[in-house]
């Protein structure tokens, strides 16, 4: 019976050992390491998006969202360079180079947003991001929530006679519209 103690503790002592060995340390890796690439896409797509609320016309329209424009885009750059190491990384931190610039000129929102999408396009290109789903999304807590819930503004559901509606829209759950 003691030989069984040190046994036990010498597997839970080896098994992560093991375990790394057998999945391979790539994916022992990226379990533990957050995306490094989802940064630089989320910010990529927020600039195509909301520059054009921050400029028209080569003017500002709100300092704070321009600001943070020009944030955005000087993040996107550093990540980049920080990026593995590839022949054409260089292009893409020339690429974001212009768009930080492009941003600093007070370009038009539409060549803000290609530019933005330009880039972006070619990350996933060039590392093969994948930017789809791991898994299909389980829709059952949001089927849920809707028989609880507003559909339009969220908030709780209340009883009225053999059905439920919103106090705040009025809208009901049923064919009592």
């Amino acid at each position: 019976m003691r030989l069984r103690r040190p046994l036990l503790a010498l597997l839970l002592l080896i098994s992560p050992v093991v375990g790394a060995l057998l999945i391979g340390p790539a994916a022992a890796a990226a379990a533990d390491e957050p995306d490094p690439f989802a940064p630089i896409l989320h910010a990529l797509d927020y600039l195509a998006v909301d520059y054009p609320g921050a400029v028209k016309d080569g003017k500002v329209l709100d300092q704070g969202e321009y600001a943070e424009q020009v944030e955005f885009a000087a993040s996107v750059r550093g990540l980049i360079g920080g990026l593995p190491a590839r022949p054409e990384r260089a292009a893409l931190e020339a690429t974001a180079t212009g768009l930080l610039a492009a941003i600093r000129d007070k370009r038009p929102g539409d060549e803000v947003a290609a530019i933005s999408g330009d880039l972006r396009r070619r990350i996933i290109d060039l590392y093969d991001v994948r930017v789809a789903p791991r898994q299909i999304p389980d829709l059952g807590p949001a089927a849920a929530d809707f028989t609880t819930h507003c559909a339009v503004c969220q908030v709780p559901l209340i009883p009225e006679h053999a059905h439920m509606r919103c106090p705040k829209c009025g809208q009901r759950d049923s064919c009592c519209f």
